[in-house]
């Protein structure tokens, strides 16, 4: 289901499509270009746009950013690893995860990603809901 577009001055500010949070989630793995070696950051994708993606890092960490990275993620159905390079953008640090929002070096998202698969619209995204809905 999509997300709403944030506000111009906000660093989420295009059309977002959430990623499920059940058994199914895409892991992730970002490592950071810096001329120290740092260890890998471990979380999962937690939304998706066509121009990059926002992730939740385990745990509470103060990132410097802009940085280059690279993002490895794993696809939940075959378990296929793949690899895009990306700029972070801005950190959330959270007392127990840390929200990392990149954009892909590319662009957009490549057409034969795994992850066009979140972005496709359903019939139920066009069904109004109710407000007294859980």
């Amino acid at each position: 289901m999509p997300a709403g577009a944030g506000s111009s001055d906000s660093p989420r500010n295009s059309l977002r499509f959430a990623l499920p949070s059940g058994m199914a989630h895409v892991g992730i793995q970002l490592d950071v270009v810096a001329g120290a070696a740092a260890s890998p950051l471990v979380g999962r994708l937690w939304d998706i746009s066509p121009r990059g993606a926002c992730i939740a890092l385990l745990g509470s960490r103060a990132l410097a950013v802009p940085a280059a990275g690279v993002l490895q993620l794993r696809d939940p159905m075959t378990h296929e690893r793949h690899r895009l390079d990306v700029t972070m953008r801005w950190s959330t640090p959270l007392s127990h995860t840390t929200f990392v929002g990149v954009l892909f070096s590319s662009g957009l998202l490549p057409r034969d990603s795994f992850l066009m698969e979140y972005m496709r619209r359903s019939w139920t995204d066009a069904v109004p809901r109710s407000r007294f809905e859980l």
